[in-house]
């Protein structure tokens, strides 16, 4: 094997074996993104959200130390909630009278002519949301997907995520039903015996996460994968809400059960993230948006007496830290002879 490519599965390794088996220690660094929030993170570290800037709510990027406002410079709202691994960003701003959908690239922004709100955005640059549209007595949610300056709209629906596939979920308002769009198609995703269901986001293996209403009426987490919807449930009796998913089967949201906590579910356990941080960090961690295919997890949470924003980042096992660096001497020796000969 390549030496990068044993490097990157080494890592991947490591980072899924933290996420399941620390329980007598800290499983992430906590490093605290200032008051605001952050929503999503991409597989190079980048988070999007917002912050206060003087008395404007703006839409933000960090990018490692560096805190990029995206403005716009003339508009009080806007709110950045995706973004790809090119660094294109979308979230939407508070327009003239109504919010729309906005996408940042490096340098330039672009708000769509409509009133509604961009969501997601895939790895090729496809952006999916929602919008108003039809007579303005009859205004109607629709879903869209927006590509190569086309708007296509998919029907009624509030479009949440979309993988690099090119498939949409969300939730259709005129059933309050999960659905997939895939292809042309609209997909019922089902629900967990209350009847009403909403999806979060989709990976690239197809697997849905978002939550429904249980028999007793109550909102839980679930994963939907090949046909099939899972309660993931919650710790204690109270509620649960699924935000995201990785392409490892890791899942980010929120418990409540009188006070909301931020939960990761992985290898079929969830927990609370309070629990994984170092002790007497002084955080509270209300709720977890997003997590990247390293395990990074980004959220909200409470520092100082203030909503700030979050960024956990996995702590490897020694152990496995240990095999990592054999298997990388290893390659380097065998290498080495490979030159030699």
């Amino acid at each position: 094997m390549h030496p990068v490519r044993l490097v990157a599965a080494a890592t991947i390794v490591c980072i899924g074996y933290a996420l399941v088996s620390r329980s007598d220690a800290a499983s992430f660094t906590i490093t605290d993104l200032g008051a605001g929030s952050a929503d999503a993170i991409n597989q190079r570290g980048e988070v999007v959200g917002s912050a206060w800037i003087g008395h404007s709510l703006h839409a933000t990027l960090r990018r490692g130390s560096n805190f990029i406002d995206l403005g716009p410079s003339d508009v009080q709202y806007s709110h950045a909630v995706a973004i790809n691994d090119a660094g294109l960003v979308v979230g939407y701003l508070r327009g003239s009278p109504d919010w729309q959908p906005v996408i940042w690239s490096p340098g330039a922004s672009f708000v769509l002519p409509v009133y509604g709100y961009a969501t997601s955005v895939n790895g090729f640059g496809k952006v999916a949301g929602w919008y108003l549209t039809g007579p303005a007595d009859r205004l109607e949610q629709h879903a869209f997907v927006y590509e190569n300056g086309a708007l296509s709209d998919l029907g009624s629906g509030y479009a949440r995520g979309i993988n690099d596939i090119g498939q949409v979920v969300g939730n259709d308002p005129s059933t309050n039903r999960a659905v997939m769009w895939d292809g042309g198609s609209v997909r019922d995703l089902g629900d967990l015996g209350g009847g009403s269901a909403l999806a979060s986001a989709i990976n690239d293996r197809g697997q849905v996460v978002g939550f429904s209403w249980t028999a007793s009426g109550d909102d839980h987490a679930f994963l939907w994968d090949a046909g099939s919807m899972t309660d993931l449930g919650t710790l204690a009796a109270g509620e649960s809400r699924a935000n995201a998913i990785n392409n490892q089967g890791n899942i980010v949201g929120q418990l409540y059960d009188g006070e909301t906590h931020a939960f990761l579910y992985s290898a079929g356990v969830i927990r609370r993230l309070d629990d994984l941080i170092p002790a007497g960090s002084g955080w509270l961690l209300a709720d977890a948006y997003d997590i990247n295919d390293l395990g990074q997890i980004v959220g909200s949470g409470t520092f100082g007496g203030e909503t700030h924003g979050f960024l956990l980042t996995p702590v490897p096992e020694p152990a496995m830290l240990g095999l990592f660096g054999l298997a990388i001497l290893a390659t380097a020796k065998r290498q080495g002879r490979g030159q030699r000969s």
